[in-house]
């Protein structure tokens, strides 16, 4: 299983669960603190993206990714995550988080995409995921196409692209980036787990 960074609070209250299959904030981290995120995840030993599970098509996704190593110095993004997530998950789902995944940097350039899939898996650290993190770190006039689509069951939802802002949505969702046109997309993403998979 993947590095846990951060074991998130223990709500006060008994959470409630309406199930919400998308949740959108205001922004969490500033331009300043976008720039440093792409800047440092450029950084680090970038590799295509890999489908995890046995049954799709290799050319299902078509990405650049790197994962933050878990050290001190990435530690802030996880702790600026995890007291949103506390609240949202109280508010929306109820799930029992212990954690986080090592958060993951993507880049998507011309070309890229990643085509319908579920974060959640059947075995492995991939059973245990509750909610997925997405986080838009450069301005959406840099690029074109690229939008996480989400399904919601009766239909389908663009998230917003708001730089910085979070997209929180429980990691069974049925999703999708769509592909890039022109530029490139940059975001921040987390998976946060729990003890046990969904019963």
């Amino acid at each position: 299983m993947a590095e846990m960074l951060r074991r998130p609070d223990t709500p006060s209250q008994p959470p409630t669960r309406s199930l919400t299959p998308l949740v959108e904030t205001s922004p969490c981290f500033t331009d300043q603190e976008c720039a440093r995120i792409i800047a440092e995840g450029m950084a680090l030993p970038l590799a295509k993206g890999q489908v995890t599970a046995h049954e799709r098509a290799p050319d299902a996704r078509n990405s650049t990714v790197a994962l933050f190593p878990p050290e001190p110095h990435y530690v802030w993004m996880i702790e600026r995550l995890a007291q949103l997530v506390n609240q949202i998950n109280r508010q929306h789902w109820g799930f029992d988080l212990v954690g986080s995944e090592r958060l993951q940097f993507s880049a998507y350039g011309p070309g890229e995409y990643y085509d319908w899939h579920m974060d959640l898996g059947s075995r492995d650290a991939f059973a245990l995921r509750k909610i997925s993190i997405s986080v838009l770190l450069n301005d959406p006039a840099e690029y074109e196409g690229g939008d996480l689509e989400i399904s919601t069951g009766t239909t389908n939802r663009l998230a917003a692209r708001n730089k910085g802002a979070v997209i929180l949505f429980p990691s069974y969702a049925l999703h999708r980036v769509l592909p890039i046109t022109k530029g490139t997309r940059y975001s921040l993403v987390a998976w946060i787990v729990g003890n046990q998979p969904f019963r």
